[in-house]
C-alpha cells in the first residue's frame, strides 16, 4: 500500500510524496518540497530538472524525520500531483442584451 509523508530533510527542505514500494526499491512519487514567499507557502515540484516523476528513496542519513502530513496538506498536495483533479471554472459566455 503506497502512503503519502511528509519528509524533513538535512538541509532544511520539507517534502511531502507518495512512498512506492516495489521488486526493485523504495520510490517517491511524485515529491514537492515547500517554496515559502511574502505571499505565502506553496509546493514546487522536488527535482523539477528530473526525468520523470518518480526518483529513488531518500538514503536514511539525509533525513531528519517522517511523518503524516496534515489533512489540508495532503489535499493541497494531491491537488498538485494531480492535476487532471484541479477545478477549473466552467467557460463563460458573453451575454448580449
Amino acid at each position: 500500500m503506497n502512503k503519502t509523508l511528509l519528509f524533513h530533510l538535512i538541509d532544511g527542505k520539507d517534502v511531502i510524496a507518495e512512498v512506492v514500494r516495489n521488486n526493485e526499491g523504495v520510490y517517491l512519487k511524485s515529491p514537492f518540497e515547500f517554496l515559502f514567499s511574502p505571499q505565502g507557502a506553496g509546493l514546487i515540484p522536488f527535482m523539477a530538472m528530473a526525468k520523470g516523476h518518480i526518483i529513488p528513496y531518500p538514503q536514511s542519513e539525509h533525513i531528519m524525520f517522517t511523518v503524516e502530513p496534515a489533512d489540508n496538506l495532503l489535499e493541497e498536495y494531491e491537488k498538485a500531483a494531480n492535476p487532471s483533479s484541479i477545478e477549473t471554472p466552467r467557460k463563460q459566455e458573453l451575454l448580449v442584451p
